[in-house]
């Protein structure tokens, strides 16, 4: 007898079997689905045989088959999870695709831990993970403040170009949900990939919107604020403290790069007539500089100087922030 001939003879009251054969014409996968179906298991075992006969050709149908089948046992949470871990094995199959399917696998179960522990030691360092899982805490946790603080934190450092993640950072920050300290911290980690005057001239809006966040950030906080941020308002512990001096010295390689030229009034003069854009990231830096590099460097010093010169024009807010 033929597939054809035989699907007619085998029926399920199903809905996930319907949708099943109507999003598939594999005609050994719809006899699989529809012997499961009539609990013929023998057959769709046979059935299932032969698929993983044609692995390589029809991994995919081979692999949704066998998932449907554990999960259809009486008792096949460990056997569902054997075989995700083997999957994870095998050279051909899509380990992202088994990641994120054993993940949702522990949520949709309540095993939050588990998932808490998988999405730690397997799926942190996946740059797509950070985007589904603010989706999720977006649809059913909006109270879990800290858990968005940590998700748009890590999406932050895996893709530092990204608008949404620092747009989401500021708000929660107006909101007083983020602290001067962490904001700190995330800012100068993005800026230290897409600080530079290349990066500039490629994406100018995001660089230009990470320097001008830092820079304002910096210019309305005094050390004691940033000090007790740390520690949450308690009582500070100085050895593990990290000062506004100590995140310069991690990033004194920024004097070299970043903060190199225009280092007299002259060069600001010309730069200003060249590209505007590059004039307002060089204040940022120089007030993100005055804060970090506590001393006299010639960039700082050149646009202060340059604050007085008819042939540049500065704004309110730019001449506020060398204010303090």
């Amino acid at each position: 007898m033929s597939f054809e001939e035989l699907l007619p003879r085998v029926s399920t009251n199903s809905r996930y079997f319907r949708l099943i054969l109507r999003a598939n014409n594999n005609p050994l996968f719809r006899c699989c689905f529809q012997l499961m179906g009539a609990r013929d298991y023998a057959g769709a075992a046979k059935v299932l045989e032969v698929m993983y006969h044609r692995f390589t050709v029809t991994p995919a149908l081979c692999i949704e088959a066998s998932l449907e089948i554990l999960r259809r046992q009486p008792d096949y949470r460990n056997d569902l999870l054997s075989y995700y871990e083997a999957a994870l094995n095998v050279e051909r199959i899509d380990k992202l695709l088994i990641l994120k399917e054993m993940w949702l696998f522990h949520i949709v179960h309540g095993e939050f831990y588990e998932a808490y522990h998988l999405y730690q030691d397997k799926i942190e360092q996946l740059t797509w993970f950070p985007l589904q899982l603010a989706r999720f805490l977006g649809c059913y946790y909006l109270d879990s403040v800290e858990a968005h603080v940590s998700v748009f934190t890590r999406w932050m450092k895996d893709d530092p170009t990204c608008s949404y993640p620092l747009e989401k950072m500021l708000e929660l920050s107006s909101a007083g949900a983020v602290s001067s300290f962490v904001l700190t911290k995330v800012l100068v980690e993005a800026l230290d990939t897409c600080g530079s005057d290349l990066y500039v001239a490629q994406n100018p809006n995001v660089s230009l919107t990470l320097w001008r966040n830092l820079a304002e950030l910096l210019a309305a906080m005094d050390e004691g604020e940033f000090l007790l941020d740390q520690v949450g308002g308690g009582v500070p512990d100085q050895s593990n403290q990290v000062t506004l001096a100590d995140v310069g010295a991690q990033h004194s390689w920024w004097k070299r790069i970043y903060f190199a030229r225009p280092n007299t009034v002259q060069e600001v003069v010309a730069m200003s007539k060249r590209d505007g854009t590059f004039v307002e990231v060089s204040i940022y830096r120089a007030a993100v500089a005055d804060r970090l590099f506590p001393g006299h460097l010639p960039m700082t010093e050149a646009l202060r100087s340059a604050m007085g010169s008819p042939d540049v024009t500065f704004s309110h807010e730019h001449v506020r922030l060398f204010k303090r």
